[in-house]
């Protein structure tokens, strides 16, 4: 005999009664969940059904570690019979409802929540036919169902330090076998940093949990709950682990502590400033000024250039040229810009490393520092080596005599300095004649300029400063005269140069010439300023009496007028192998300037 057997009393005749049956439409047996409830049993209005069209449906209950459940509810419809000590229960003539659905079998324990079980054609066994409906009288065995367990996680939540984390919000999911979240709970941690999950429902094929949780200034951390994580539990003070591959009902596992670190600030680095050193110079760089404002400890890494793909870069490439500096030029005096460098760089991992300035141009260094998580962005600094500073040399140019009330300009250009250095300019008066009111005027530029007001000697003074420097002194002497009468000489190459006057010059001359019966010794020309200068004193003559030489443009009591040029040139008549001693002169009136002209000449 089946127990737990409810039975219809049917006559063999049609008769009416009331049965309740439910009907699905898809799906096979499932599992429940044991945090809700069983579902309230409705009472519908029975089905009118005949003793023929009938059956039975039995099945089998077991809890997740595959033991027999004993005093399960069971329901079909509206009727309810309860599972023996082998977990099974039985329904007798069930009629077969008119639309042929499925038939839906509720489980409900006490001790392990719910599960709907569904019982379709394909469940009969006495169906020889292959019937896809269900068959008069059929017998039916419902799939196996096997309910939930329970159990409980408890875990504690710890900052970086091993503080305990108070009042933070601990999430638990359980994940179906599709990877959705199926179950959640959330607890709240205590003043230890405890959090407990009690009830926790679980299917046989659960083989994990998940726990997360963080704040406001922490990232997420998830860690799994396995059946390794189960411990004994005896009074809560045996964390003993149970060695187990799957949970079991009533499970308590002790999760593995949740760490949860500040939220890590990328630290800042700072390579210092820009530098500008000369060649052999020791340069020291400052990484100081790097920071992490979570103030983390940070650490030094110092490097030449490196690609975008972290890889180092040789020497070479354009810096970008310093102010006052001039591109460098190779060994060929080939331009070759402002190159960039790698330098041999000691103690890069500290704060402050050095190196030697080795080389003419630019070195490019790198700055990465660390918190230990996370690397900064590179800082990037500068240095430009030029050349060791040598002095600037200042030229205030040449001598010259002006007349008076005529403006002199004066011209520092030819200043020079070996670094190539921006030269600033400082000229003064070291002596004017007495009773002069003369002004220098923009004496701090390269060309000032003054006009002289009385005759005499001016002297001007230049110094030149190449922004570290100044030069020497270098002077200049310019002569002002009220009035003046210049001699200009002619020379090999027609080029006309002013010499002194007085002027005295003797010499010997040979030559033999063809198309011409004279012989030029030479080429002048005077020139008046001032006023007008007449010509005494003139004389050509020959003391051997060979020839009779003569000035060709002039003659004596010839007025140079002011501002005029007069050229005129020494000739003589051809010696004809005899050797002359010729011999020129003139004088200036009213002046102590005179001219004398000797030479011995012999021409064919």
């Amino acid at each position: 005999m089946k127990p737990y057997i409810f039975q219809s009393i049917f006559k063999k005749t049609l008769i009416y009664f009331f049965f309740i049956l439910s009907l699905v439409a898809c799906g096979g047996g499932g599992g429940g969940d044991n945090s809700t409830n069983p579902p309230p049993v409705e009472v519908t209005p029975p089905i009118e059904t005949v003793k023929d069209n009938t059956g039975s449906i039995t099945g089998v209950v077991i809890n997740v570690s595959g033991e027999p459940v004993e005093g399960a509810s069971v329901y079909l419809g509206g009727f309810e019979v309860t599972t023996d000590e082998t977990g099974s229960y039985y329904f007798s003539d069930v009629p077969i409802p008119e639309g042929q659905g499925n038939y839906a079998v509720t489980i409900i324990s006490a001790n392990y929540g719910s599960i709907v079980v569904e019982v379709s054609p394909s469940n009969q066994t006495n169906n020889t036919e292959n019937s896809t409906s269900f068959i008069p009288e059929f017998e039916a065995e419902a799939p196996e169902a096997q309910l939930n367990g329970h159990g409980s996680i408890a875990g504690i939540v710890q900052d970086e330090y091993g503080i305990p984390m108070v009042g933070v919000e601990v999430t638990l999911k359980r994940t179906a076998t599709n990877d959705t979240v199926d179950y959640m709970l959330v607890v709240i941690t205590d003043a230890a940093g405890y959090y407990i999950f009690s009830d926790v429902p679980f299917s046989a094929s659960q083989n994990s949990f998940i726990v997360q949780t963080s704040t406001s200034e922490t990232d997420m951390v998830a860690i799994e709950v396995l059946p390794i994580h189960q411990v004994q539990n005896t009074g809560g003070q045996d964390t003993t682990p149970i060695d187990n591959t799957s949970f079991i009902d009533g499970f308590v596992a002790q999760a593995p502590t949740i760490i949860l670190e500040q939220n890590n600030t990328t630290p800042v680095a700072n390579a210092g400033s820009y530098q500008i050193v000369k060649l052999g110079d020791t340069v020291y760089l400052d990484g100081t000024a790097s920071f992490d404002s979570d103030g983390d400890n940070i650490t030094y890494s110092w490097s030449n250039r490196v690609s975008d793909q972290g890889f180092p870069l040789p020497s070479g490439g354009e810096g970008s040229l310093p102010e006052g500096e001039s591109p460098l030029l190779n060994a060929f005096g080939i331009i070759i810009g402002w190159p960039i460098h790698n330098a041999e760089l000691e103690n890069n991992t500290s704060a402050t490393p050095h190196f030697v300035a080795t080389e003419l141009g630019e070195y490019q260094i790198y700055l990465i520092v660390t918190d230990g998580k996370n690397n900064s962005q590179i800082s990037t600094v500068e240095i430009d080596v030029v050349q060791e500073n040598t002095p600037p040399i200042a030229n205030a140019g040449y001598d010259s005599s002006i007349l008076i009330n005529n403006e002199v300009i004066l011209d520092g250009s030819l200043s020079t300095d070996a670094n190539n250095d921006l030269l600033t300019y400082f000229w003064s008066f070291s002596s004017i004649p007495n009773s002069s009111s003369a002004v220098l005027l923009n004496e701090l530029t390269e060309t000032p300029s003054f006009t002289p007001d009385v005759s005499g000697e001016y002297v001007i003074s230049l110094t030149v400063n190449d922004g570290d420097v100044s030069s020497v002194v270098d002077s200049v002497v310019v002569f002002a005269e009220a009035e003046s009468i210049k001699l200009f000489a002619n020379g090999f190459f027609s080029e006309w140069s002013e010499v002194a006057i007085p002027y005295s010059m003797s010499g010997v001359a040979t030559g033999s010439i063809i198309g011409v019966p004279y012989y030029e010794v030479s080429k002048f020309k005077l020139t008046a300023a001032g006023k007008d200068f007449v010509i005494r004193n003139l004389s050509a003559t020959d003391a051997n009496l060979v020839v009779a030489p003569y000035f060709e443009g002039l003659r004596n009591g010839q007025i140079i007028a002011d501002g005029t040029t007069v050229e005129f040139s020494l000739r003589s008549p051809l010696t004809r192998n005899v050797q002359a001693n010729l011999n020129f002169y003139f004088s200036i009136e009213g002046t102590n300037k005179t001219f004398s002209y000797s030479v011995l000449l012999q021409t064919n």
